[in-house]
């Protein structure tokens, strides 16, 4: 059986986070928002911003399987 855990982030979550974040979107606004805007992401920036607010903000991350 699949096990979820809601747990407060960690800092080696950060780039996983990010993943999610930008293939949500790109899958989510494809046709909605102009491709350019989408591919243009830059997933280090996004990286350095998250681990700006991991300082400053009680963060959560659902977990399957410890994973």
């Amino acid at each position: 059986m699949d096990n979820l855990i809601i747990r407060n982030i960690e800092y080696d979550d950060i780039p996983s986070v990010v993943d999610i974040q930008m293939n949500g979107w790109k899958a989510s606004y494809k046709g909605i928002i102009d491709d350019d805007i989408l591919n243009s992401m830059d997933r280090d920036i996004k990286i350095e911003k998250l681990k700006e607010r991991y300082q400053d903000e009680p963060l959560i991350v659902a977990v399957l399987d410890n994973e």
